[in-house]
């Protein structure tokens, strides 16, 4: 090996290094964000939010914000359709 063979060597060491400290980093906030700073979202009017929240935000459908949240669009797009009661009221 020539010393500009080792040289190399050395750089590419350090870059290696460099770069799995980077990734343990970028693996660590990654965690973070999952182990839930924020907690897991769990009913339905959180995850409207959620959806409504990052459409607005990163510009993008329903369709994908629900895909990349993985968020049944069924649930988002449900209406409640609340029910008369006056009719069972006057039957008794």
């Amino acid at each position: 090996m020539e010393v500009s063979d080792v040289a190399k060597m050395k750089a590419l060491e350090d870059e290696n290094r460099r770069l799995k400290a980077d990734r343990r980093r970028s693996g660590a906030q990654h965690r973070r964000l999952e182990d839930g700073h924020l907690g897991k979202i769990l009913t339905p009017a959180q995850k409207r939010r959620v959806v409504q929240a990052a459409r607005d935000q990163f510009d993008i459908s329903e369709r994908q914000a629900c895909r990349y949240l993985r968020v049944n669009r069924r649930m988002i797009r449900y209406v409640r359709i609340a029910k008369d009661d006056a009719e069972l009221a006057c039957a008794t």
